[in-house]
């Protein structure tokens, strides 16, 4: 009886994957495939082939396999300048890596079982000095994966930890096939095809966004806000959540300062007026964690 409940859940799941294509795979629960990457015993690969095969043997469907995929090298590799190589192979073996590596390992993994998946170069910025500076040379590396005959985002490398001073491993869900809405804030592909936008950005414009935390994907602002402030920073979004505490900090600020807000008509607005003697980057919290980060000059 045992065994054929088991039998009967395996060709549940199996039944279940077949039509993932007509599920949000954003949204899809992907336990069953960050089980199987955190817990694959790495001596068992002794090359990218054994690897790709060991993480997707048991999951029939095409975003599950790419999760694992994903969800390894997130685990596994560690953001270093000591191994600046683009080759694939040099990465699985160093285990460290740059973001063009990363992308190089994603797509060496993703070609190994069928899933079409190419590497993106283009501008980055994730620090609040970044902001409105003219960006001559691309920075980053990132990746596009076709799933279901459609291309979606990802960056594998933000998506494994950040990096100051020395590499903190903590995954970030929001770069995992992220909303090009979103990732436009703080990616500009060189190849304007693969902003995924019904209306293109221009350079002139990205450069002048704040920076974005992932924590921002919960509110929605009524209309774009500029990175450099002046006298004062003015917004008004909503949220699906009950905000309890607005809050910002400059990096001279030994403490966070309490924002005033309002609530009106399903809106927050905020408007603080900034002293004289206030300078340089800051960032503001929506009940203690990062959304935006600014320059005030």
């Amino acid at each position: 009886m045992k065994h054929l409940l088991l039998i009967n859940i395996f060709i549940i799941y199996l039944y279940s994957s077949s039509f993932s294509q007509d599920i949000d795979i954003r949204q899809f629960d992907y336990t069953y495939s960050d089980s199987i990457a955190l817990n694959l015993n790495n001596d068992s690969c002794s090359n990218i082939s054994d690897l790709a095969t060991l993480l997707t043997k048991n999951i029939s469907s095409e975003h599950e396999k790419f999760r694992a995929i994903f969800r390894w090298i997130t685990d596994n590799i560690e953001y270093s300048y000591s191994n600046s190589t683009v080759d694939a192979d040099k990465v699985f073996k160093k285990k460290k890596a740059v973001c063009e590596g990363y992308a190089s390992l994603l797509k060496a993994l993703c070609d190994n079982v069928g899933i079409e998946c190419k590497i993106i170069h283009g501008y980055a910025k994730n620090e609040a000095k970044d902001i409105g500076i003219k960006m001559k040379e691309t920075n980053h590396a990132w990746n596009i994966v076709k799933l279901y005959d459609k291309w979606y985002l990802v960056d594998v490398t933000w998506a494994s930890g950040t990096y100051k001073i020395k590499f903190t491993k903590e995954f970030d869900e929001s770069y995992f096939l992220s909303d090009p809405k979103f990732l436009i804030l703080s990616h500009f592909p060189e190849d304007s095809k693969y902003q995924f936008l019904d209306t293109l950005c221009k350079m002139k414009d990205f450069i002048k966004y704040p920076i974005v935390r992932s924590h921002c994907l919960d509110i929605t602002l009524t209309e774009m806000i500029k990175g450099e402030v002046k006298k004062n920073l003015y917004l008004k979004f909503r949220t699906k959540n009950v905000i309890n505490k607005i809050s910002l900090a400059f990096k001279t600020d030994k403490y966070s300062r309490p924002v005033e807000y309002e609530y009106k008509n399903g809106f927050y607005e905020v408007n603080y007026v900034f002293k004289s003697s206030d300078k340089g980057e800051f960032t503001l919290f929506v009940d203690n964690e990062a959304v935006f980060s600014f320059m005030k000059r």
